[in-house]
């Protein structure tokens, strides 16, 4: 078979797999056991912190917010909304935290269930990586700019900003970046597909870094030279990965069947490692 070929299979391979997670999640009690514990635990932060705020701030904040109201409803009504958006903060960052750990549970829980347990990497093939990570890595080609935006010079910074990889990168930790794309996406949705396609490996590699660290890889330059090495399956499965993370309202779930999914492209690669040696 064609070696380009190959690649293009793989890639498109792997664009399965997010939605893999999907299906598998939804039919796997131990799976959804996990997320609904967490979803019980990110509720009772959330009331408990709503109680506190009631209990504790009430009075403050009404005697403020009632000198710039002439009837007591609409100054208790203004309190209500502040006071639940203030207890809404620590709730959305208890339930960023807990996120990652429970990316992390279904990850391992998946694996186990494929029954793959992950042989650690040699020294051989670490030092081959390293090698491999200071070679120019083959890759597809990063997206121009359209000459529409060279057009329209306000767009030109928002263009590099959030279109480059590299830049995006370098001036945005994940979060800030992820936030930013989403609100881009939500009102421009026809950028949705260049955004993901940008972020592809990225958030691949991302959702994949779990599986190496079983693996013993912690060294970024050897993650790096993997990233390099799987570009084709981390681009199909990251392009699809990274477009659920825009569906409204159930992102957060994709976020988790996204794990899932690539839980399974682990075990995927695994066997592939296996069978080779």
């Amino acid at each position: 078979m064609d070696k380009n070929q190959k690649k293009i299979e793989s890639s498109v391979s792997s664009c399965l797999y997010p939605l893999k997670g999907i299906v598998y999640m939804a039919g796997t009690p131990s799976l959804r056991r996990i997320v609904l514990h967490f979803l019980a635990v990110v509720t009772s932060v959330s009331v408990g912190t709503s109680i506190l705020a009631f209990w504790f701030l009430w009075n403050f904040h009404m005697q403020i917010i009632s000198k710039y109201f002439q009837y007591t409803m609409s100054a208790r009504l203004v309190t209500a909304l502040v006071l639940l958006a203030e207890a809404a903060l620590p709730t959305a960052l208890f339930f960023a935290q807990q996120f990652e750990i429970v990316q992390k549970e279904l990850f391992d829980e998946t694996l186990k269930l494929q029954n793959v347990q992950p042989e650690k990497t040699s020294e051989v093939e670490v030092r081959e990586l390293r090698k491999l990570a200071n070679e120019p890595p083959v890759s597809p080609k990063t997206i121009k700019q359209p000459k529409f935006l060279r057009i329209v010079k306000p767009l030109n910074f928002l263009y590099d900003l959030l279109l480059v990889p590299k830049l995006g990168e370098a001036i945005a930790v994940s979060k800030m970046r992820e936030f930013a794309n989403r609100a881009l996406g939500s009102f421009l949705p026809f950028l949705i597909p260049l955004l993901a396609y940008r972020d592809s490996t990225w958030l691949a590699a991302h959702l994949m870094r779990r599986y190496w660290l079983i693996k013993g890889v912690t060294d970024n330059e050897v993650l790096r030279a993997l990233q390099g090495k799987y570009v084709w399956e981390y681009r199909g499965f990251g392009a699809v990965a990274a477009t659920l993370n825009y569906v409204p309202i159930l992102n957060w779930a994709l976020g988790l069947t996204n794990s899932v999914g690539a839980a399974l492209l682990a075990a995927k690669l695994e066997q592939q490692g296996i069978k080779r040696s």
